[in-house]
């Protein structure tokens, strides 16, 4: 999978493309874009090994689909790219992405509105993005 689109393409959507891959195949950047008809803004994420990686924040927001305290995050190592995860009682998670550009000088921020049935198919897709091999 070399595109992961999140939200409804016709309004707004988050998407990572353009995974590049190192020698082990592993997903060292990928490119982040917001996407409007009003607004565009993208980002090149430094995907390390050595950090939490975004799969296991999906993968939590997906074993905690019942609801959670609070706001969940993530953040990338370089902090170009931070996101947000909070549970409605309704079972409305919202995800706010917010990319950090310029050294700060720039910030653009999107919020995408799931349901939380939508979490397992999400975390699969984030899992295949990676080429990352596990039993969900």
């Amino acid at each position: 999978m070399d595109q992961l689109q999140i939200g409804n393409e016709s309004d707004y959507c988050v998407v990572l493309d353009n995974p590049r891959l190192n020698d082990e195949g592993w997903v060292e950047y990928y490119d982040l874009h917001l996407k409007s008809d009003a607004m565009n803004a993208t980002v090149k994420v430094e995907n390390l090994p050595c950090t939490v990686a975004i799969w296991e924040f999906f993968k939590d927001l997906d074993d905690n689909w019942s609801g959670w305290e609070g706001e969940k995050s993530w953040r990338a190592l370089e902090d170009e790219f931070r996101l947000e995860a909070t549970i409605s009682n309704t079972g409305h998670v919202n995800l706010s992405f917010q990319l950090n550009l310029y050294n700060y000088e720039w910030r653009a921020i999107a919020n995408i509105c799931i349901e939380s049935g939508q979490l397992s198919q999400l975390s699969r897709n984030i899992y295949k993005f990676f080429r990352i091999n596990a039993n969900l």
